[in-house]
């Protein structure tokens, strides 16, 4: 499939950019942490994003689950890795149970 081609105008790359001022102006003034990324271009070379943060840990905002900072780690590149239960293993009940080695796990 062909990506859509978006191209914006220099007139609509500064009414964007005016319009993100005025977010992130609102975000600080009220303390809301916020993470704003808009495709600004894409052909089938790439796709172009104009990104802006107002971020809770540079301005000392504590949030219970800063989602945001996973956001930007996205936005940089990152890959997203769905959770998954973790799994403890005690090597020495392993081994002691397999015949293979002492009760503190040594063979």
């Amino acid at each position: 499939m062909e990506p859509t081609k978006i191209a914006l105008k220099p007139k609509e790359e500064q009414e964007l950019e005016d319009k993100l001022k005025d977010l992130l102006e609102f975000a600080q003034i009220h303390h809301l942490p916020c993470f704003f990324s808009v495709v600004t271009g894409n052909t089938e070379k790439g796709t172009k994003y104009r990104n802006l943060v107002y971020s809770a840990q540079t301005n000392r905002i504590q949030l219970a689950d800063d989602r945001i900072r996973k956001h930007l780690l996205i936005a940089s590149g990152f890959e997203a890795v769905p959770p998954r239960e973790s799994l403890d293993l005690d090597m020495a009940d392993l081994l002691n149970r397999a015949g293979g080695g002492d009760e503190h796990g040594s063979l």
